[in-house]
């Protein structure tokens, strides 16, 4: 007997195998109705043909049991034993009968029609063979004869008729609802799974798998706009079609590779050991750094990759994807390609950072925020020539947390404004009750784009001098590099109006950003900070040192002071001091101070030193140690 095809239950289109059945409870149901009230219903039945009525039960019971599969969406394989069955009572039936009523004989079509639904041609032929044999059995032992046989004969050819035509007419339906299916769970250009099924993929693991590790990337091809403004859309078709070649190869045989939509990809990992992460997305990044060539040109390729784990960041595919999303995002912040592993903390969008959120603007009208200091010294006379003005928050569950902790909450808040104006109020009143005891020392405060781009920066630092009674001259506003280039003509204005009010104006970071020697030139600057990554290793990494020597040259050339962060020991200091560095602040000399602190670290090396206050307001200390 011919096997039945496997995908078959799963093919059909629409509600066909609910309609099919419901046709075969109609069949089983015209059987017995027909042979009960055509035929067989009349005095003496119950006597005469026990037989018919148990066979018309049997016919009852195969209607039902048709209905009841197709209320449950049973599989369409089932149809084969419910049409060997009808062929079987059908036979039985007429047999009772004497072979008398012919008319039975076409309820055979039936069955055959409903094999045809499984789309098997060799298994409908062999139920039209068993019902031809099952029709001619009666007529051969009742006797033959020229009606019984045309009849039979035209009954073959029904048959084989409707076989073919049931089996066209739905084999038809099947290919365009395959293909259907196709194009709604895969990309038409690379030939990939789409997000539709990607998401249909992480459902399903999730389900059968709830136990293992899954990975969900989502990869993001860097400036791929360009290459269609440039080479045309054709050309960028061809390279998304050569990156998703790439991509399958680069990972395992069991993984997933999808198109999730322009130049994104999502790759779903399953059943992954811990630590069997990293290298697969090593390997996937590494798969596009050789150049695409498309008509002897090199097309270099940068991506970004988020990456999300299962059940650690989401319990769902939405979950799963969002967090992978924003992991991807903050990849595409790192120069080149890269990827990053989805952290809470770093999450805009986290219940744990909206809460955060919240509490730091409550600590903003509650106060509590703190300011710790780090001196600033000379290199030359070893005065202290300020601090470094470094804002803490004082939280009532986490303790005192750093700025890492929430200046990107502050950030993504709108949040900055605010705070920048309330750390410059605490410098400033600070400052003042220094001045008052006699520590004449100046304060360098942080200040972020949104304030250094805002018009009336200016006006609200001139008020706040005024309420305070602070000079100008004592107040020192450190801006990146990043923030003047964002808007250089705007970011000149408000700075050039804070520098003619005598407010001291430094570069902070200096060297890790884009800055143009032009607009560093043309802007009214008073100092640059190396950043702490060329000031740290300088005396064991000659490299370092070229870098912080070529900062100092160009600072002395434009007339700039020169302030080193990160000064972790002696070495470094000794070094900055012979390559002509002004001031310097770190850890080697003090790390940051609360204000009563930084009084007893002030009045204890007074003590050491003897130390006074010079003309130019900065305090004789001594290094420590």
């Amino acid at each position: 007997m011919p096997q039945l095809p496997e995908t078959c239950a799963r093919q059909l289109p629409g509600n066909l195998d609910q309609a099919i059945f419901r046709i075969g409870a109609f069949a089983f149901a015209s059987l017995s109705t027909l042979a009960l009230v055509g035929d067989y219903v009349g005095p003496g039945q119950l006597v005469v043909y026990p037989a018919v009525w148990a066979i018309t039960l049997l016919a009852y019971a195969g209607g039902g049991v048709s209905w009841l599969l197709a209320r449950r969406r049973a599989p369409i394989e089932l149809i084969l034993p419910l049409a060997l069955l009808g062929v079987v009572l059908i036979t039985m039936e007429t047999i009772v009968t004497g072979g008398t009523h012919s008319h039975l004989l076409v309820l055979y079509v039936v069955p055959v029609i409903f094999t045809a639904a499984l789309l098997e041609l060799r298994l409908t032929a062999f139920v039209i063979l068993v019902a031809i044999g099952a029709a001619a059995l009666p007529l051969l032992l009742s006797g033959w004869d020229g009606f019984y046989g045309r009849a039979l004969m035209m009954l073959a050819g029904v048959m084989a008729l409707s076989a073919y035509v049931e089996t066209r007419l739905l084999g038809t339906a099947v290919r365009e609802k395959a293909a259907a299916d196709h194009q709604a769970l895969f990309d038409d250009l690379t030939g990939l799974p789409n997000r539709a099924r990607f998401y249909q993929r992480v459902r399903e693991l999730i389900s059968t798998a709830p136990d293992e590790r899954m990975a969900v990337m989502l990869l993001d091809i860097d400036h791929f706009k360009d290459i269609n403004d440039t080479l045309g859309h054709h050309r960028g078709d061809l390279v998304l079609k050569e990156v998703s070649g790439r991509l399958k190869q680069a990972v395992r045989a069991s993984d997933m590779v999808a198109r999730m939509g322009g130049d994104e990809f999502g790759i779903i990992l399953p059943n992954l050991p811990r630590g069997a992460g990293r290298p697969i997305t090593e390997q996937v990044l590494e798969s596009l750094t050789t150049p695409v060539m498309l008509d002897g040109l090199g097309i270099d390729l940068q991506a970004s990759m988020g990456v999300a784990l299962f059940p650690e960041h989401g319990q769902d595919v939405d979950s799963l994807v969002q967090k992978a999303d924003v992991a991807m995002y903050q990849a595409k912040a790192s120069p080149g390609s890269d990827y990053k592993l989805y952290t809470p903390e770093r999450d805009p969008n986290s219940t744990q950072r909206l809460e955060l959120t919240g509490e730091l603007r409550r600590a903003l009208v509650d106060g509590d925020l703190v300011l710790h200091y780090q001196p600033q010294i000379d290199l030359k006379t070893r005065l202290v020539g300020g601090v470094e003005s470094l804002v803490r928050w004082r939280h009532p569950r986490h303790g005192l947390l750093s700025p890492d902790k929430f200046l990107p909450l502050a950030q993504h808040s709108g949040l900055m404004q605010p705070l920048t104006r309330e750390v410059l109020k605490m410098a400033l009143r600070q400052c003042r009750t220094w001045h008052d005891a006699d520590i004449p020392l100046k304060v360098a405060v942080n200040v972020a784009a949104p304030d250094l781009l805002d018009l009336q920066f200016p006006e609200a630092v001139d008020a706040l001098l005024s309420e305070r009674g602070v000079a100008a001259s004592a107040l020192e506003l450190e801006i990146t590099e990043g923030t003047i280039l964002a808007d250089p003509v705007r970011a000149r204005t408000v700075l050039t109006r804070l520098h003619a009010m005598g407010v001291r104006l430094a570069v902070d970071d200096f060297g890790t950003g884009y800055s143009s020697l032009a607009y560093l030139r043309e802007l009214p600057v008073d100092a640059i900070k190396i950043d702490r990554s060329f000031v740290h290793d300088m005396a064991n990494k000659a490299d370092d040192e070229v870098i912080v020597r070529a900062i100092i040259d160009l600072a002395r050339n434009l007339s700039l002071d020169v302030i080193a962060e990160g000064v972790e020991d002696e070495p470094t200091w000794n070094r900055l001091a012979d390559l002509g560095c002004d001031l310097a602040q770190g850890y080697y000399l003090s790390p940051p101070l609360s204000e009563k602190e930084l009084l007893l670290w002030l009045s204890h090396w007074s003590e050491l030193t003897g130390a006074t206050a010079d003309g130019g307001g900065r305090t004789r200390l001594s290094l420590v140690g």
